[in-house]
């Protein structure tokens, strides 16, 4: 019983935090788009400062990594080239030592993302912890304090795609969410957040599971009625060819799309199948809501709280309109789990253009996530639509196998292969999959297996890990 007074109290004073945060944050958010690009610099470098005061007192993994830096009172915005890379695979090799204290410790996280039931709750009232399924070869585990979380908020309702839902949903309108559920993924758990904290938005948001079969997919959504749906290009592309065939029969004011490259095309069907427009945005687990569009389809960055770098394959800056090897985040609004020079594994490229609705923050285009929609045969010979991210999450969420491919070699062939895996791991995550397959009526589709092979890049050098045909 005690112990349940502590938490409430810990709850009550993180929401109480929260929402002063929330205001500071909105205020902040609202007037960066104004800034002139002096005034947004000398923004950057304050937070930045900040970041890395506490980031070398509180953090044994910083204090040992910034040793060398430049006092933080005089650091500026381009010393920051100048510190070493992070990647996920050393923030997770000592998970505690890359925290600022006060902090949960690595066994508590580890338990309490193994509770999908709390899903959108705070872990000790205090933190919102997600998981990342380990797109770019490894799961990772990311810490959100109050600060973080009221930055997010700030965005996605004042500049994100939330900014246009808020006269729907107080009409009555509802909202459709299609992920992955079932873990503490970014999208689900601050969609399930913000239910558990405005309780009269509870009856009018709900989240979908893309591991449901298409059919009973498209029921509940026919059922459901939403007047805006949020998922993947990739999702909204298969529910299109739904609503063209006259089976899904929902009439939405907007789309929200994300967590993967929207291609022009792909957008264009979407727009002309539901007669509504499409909106598009870029996050991540690192940092939810990194840019969004605006009303003239420019994708901003905001970059008042992330600090972008598209680099080459050593590490150096490329030139404005070029195309990087990868990305390095800063995240300057999250205090608690300091990512400085992270490397996103995505493709950022700013375009150097203004945007014609006025805001003076920067324009990028994104290449992330690009893996393949497949399209398998079921018994009757008919041809199945399979989402790449329902695959993936069976493949590394359920088996656990982060390092492999899955190419479609015909549409009643596949083959799972890995650099590093053996054959009894593969052959454990094949069969997972061939169970996943029969229960959506695909027991025809047979699994082939390559353990230790090198894995296919295609062109760009990306690492896709669905593939509808072998990489060229």
């Amino acid at each position: 019983m005690r112990l349940m007074g502590v938490l409430d109290i810990n709850s009550a004073f993180s929401a109480g935090l929260l929402q002063m945060q929330r205001m500071q944050a909105a205020c902040s958010v609202l007037l960066a788009p104004l800034l002139e690009p002096a005034a947004l610099a000398e923004l950057q470098t304050q937070r930045l400062r900040r970041l890395l005061r506490q980031a070398r007192a509180n953090s044994p993994l910083h204090a040992q990594r910034l040793r060398d830096i430049t006092p933080e009172d005089r650091f500026e915005l381009a010393d920051l080239a100048g510190l070493p890379v992070l990647d996920r695979r050393s923030l997770m090799r000592d998970f505690e030592a890359g925290l600022c204290a006060p902090a949960p410790d690595a066994g508590r996280v580890r338990d309490w993302l193994r509770s999908p039931e709390q899903v959108g709750e705070l872990l000790q009232g205090r933190w919102q912890v997600w998981e990342s399924s380990g797109t770019h070869g490894e799961p990772g585990w990311f810490v959100q304090d109050a600060g973080a979380l009221a930055v997010y908020d700030a965005l996605e309702s004042l500049r994100g795609a939330g900014s246009s839902a808020w006269s729907t949903l107080a009409a009555g309108g509802r909202m459709a969410l299609l992920v992955a559920t079932g873990g503490h993924f970014a999208s689900i758990a601050a969609f399930e957040r913000l239910r558990r904290e405005q309780p009269w938005l509870g009856t009018q948001l709900r989240a979908f599971s893309i591991l449901d079969p298409l059919d009973a997919l498209v029921e509940a959504l026919n059922d459901w009625r939403p007047r805006v749906l949020a998922t993947y290009p990739t999702a909204a592309a298969l529910l299109a060819e739904e609503a063209r065939a006259g089976r899904l029969q929902i009439q939405p004011i907007e789309i929200w799309c994300g967590g993967e490259t929207l291609r022009d095309g792909v957008r264009s069907r979407i727009e002309s199948s539901f007669g509504c427009r499409v909106r598009n945005s870029y996050g991540a687990s690192e940092f939810f809501c990194l840019a969004s569009e605006c009303l003239h389809g420019g994708l901003h960055l905001n970059a008042d709280w992330a600090l972008l770098e598209p680099v080459d394959d050593r590490f150096q800056p490329v030139a404005v309109g070029k195309w990087p090897h990868t990305t390095l985040l800063t995240h300057l609004g999250n205090l608690v789990q300091p990512l400085i020079r992270y490397d996103l594994g995505d493709r950022v490229r700013f375009t150097g253009e203004r945007c014609r609705c006025g805001s003076r923050l920067p324009l990028i285009e994104v290449r992330g996530r690009e893996d393949d929609l497949l399209r398998l045969r079921d018994a009757s010979g008919a041809f199945r639509g399979v989402l790449p991210l329902a695959l993936s999450t069976v493949i590394e969420d359920e088996a656990g196998l982060f390092d492999y491919q899955l190419l479609k070699l015909s549409p009643d062939r596949l083959r799972l292969q890995s650099s590093h895996a053996d054959l009894p791991t593969l052959t454990r995550a094949a069969e997972i999959l061939g169970h996943w397959l029969r229960e959506r009526g695909l027991g025809g589709v047979a699994i082939e297996l390559k353990p230790c092979c090198p894995l296919e890049r295609g062109h760009s050098g990306k690492l896709k890990r669905i593939l509808s045909t072998p990489a060229r």
